[in-house]
């Protein structure tokens, strides 16, 4: 990390090479769409080689400070969106993409309840559960307390819970 900070661009190249997938992975389970989380870690990778300097080895782990890093952009990039679309093409562009979503044949129930989840939620549960993070990471990436993370994750699992047995509800 040190050799990236002086601005080592092998140093830099073989440090992202590790971390490509699991940034990718994350991405595109928060979009829901490839060219967008290609986008996004694309974005995140600029950033974490313009604000290098600006990483305090010890205080987290570099792999926290990366996914905080694409998470940051992700809200942001959601917000923009949120302002710039009126509110009756946002609702028939988030149903378009669910519709696209669940005709995927590939993705499990799991996925399909986690996209019906609002952002912060899933993005905890996807941080927790699909890469590993501990709370205490979960609530670094997030910005959050550990205690807020906490809470934040049982409200997502409790929703979850809820979806799957409405749904299961729903199919007898």
């Amino acid at each position: 990390m040190s050799a990236m900070q002086r601005q080592d661009k092998d140093a830099f190249a073989s440090l992202m090479a590790r971390h490509l997938d699991s940034l990718y992975g994350y991405a595109l389970r928060l979009t829901q769409e490839p060219s967008n989380a290609e986008d996004l870690v694309q974005e995140t990778l600029l950033r974490v080689w313009a604000n290098a300097k600006k990483y305090k080895q010890g205080t987290v782990a570099f792999s926290t400070w990366l996914h905080r890093v694409l998470h940051n952009l992700f809200v942001d990039q959601h917000r923009r969106q949120q302002r710039s679309v009126p509110e009756d093409t946002e609702a028939v562009r988030r149903d378009d993409v669910y519709d696209l979503y669940a005709q995927r044949q590939t993705k499990s129930q799991v996925d399909k309840l986690l996209w019906q989840l609002p952002d912060n939620q899933r993005a905890a549960l996807l941080l927790f559960n699909q890469q590993g993070f501990s709370t205490r990471e979960v609530a670094a990436i997030l910005g959050l307390g550990e205690r807020a993370a906490e809470s934040l994750l049982a409200r997502a699992r409790r929703a979850l819970r809820q979806s799957y047995k409405e749904q299961i509800d729903d199919k007898e």
